[in-house]
């Protein structure tokens, strides 16, 4: 089972989407009193999805080892490397984001640049930008996680 590798156009499409919105949400409104982006629910939303990433990973191992010695260790490296490599890759950029949001609490100052008669609230656009992350990558272990099944399926 090959994964299918987005892109690279699509993917700093969506990059560049979500750097825009992070940026316009902030100059339109206020957001300092919007819950969804305070730290602290920021860290904690970060590290349920962390943890779950996590327990979908081992649960999938344990599930995916009765499989190995049913495929052999060729064809199950070349089945199921690539989606293990993604929920991988996910889960590391969850944890890169949690140590993001805690060195910018770390810091005192809170940074506004005026930008095009725009007073643009720094910390809330690396919020807007990790939590719209964060749902992007939500999908992408999602969607990793039905290939698998579909594919486990496929071999009962």
């Amino acid at each position: 089972m090959q994964t299918k590798k987005m892109p690279e156009k699509i993917v700093l499409i969506k990059l560049f989407s979500i750097f825009c919105i992070s940026l316009i949400l902030p100059c339109l409104n206020d957001l300092s009193q919007v819950s969804i982006l305070k730290s602290d629910f920021m860290l904690n939303f970060l590290a349920v999805l962390f943890s779950l990433s996590l327990a979908v990973l081992a649960i999938f191992f344990t599930l995916i080892e009765k499989y190995k010695v049913l495929l052999g260790n060729e064809k199950f490296l070349a089945s199921f490397s690539p989606i293990i490599n993604e929920y991988k890759e996910d889960i590391t950029f969850y944890l890169i984001m949690i140590v993001i949001i805690v060195f910018m609490d770390l810091l005192p100052c809170n940074l506004n640049l005026i930008l095009f008669n725009c007073n643009l609230h720094l910390y809330q656009t690396v919020l807007i930008t990790i939590l719209l992350l964060s749902i992007l990558i939500l999908y992408d272990i999602l969607s990793a996680t039905l290939k698998l099944i579909n594919f486990i399926s496929t071999l009962e």
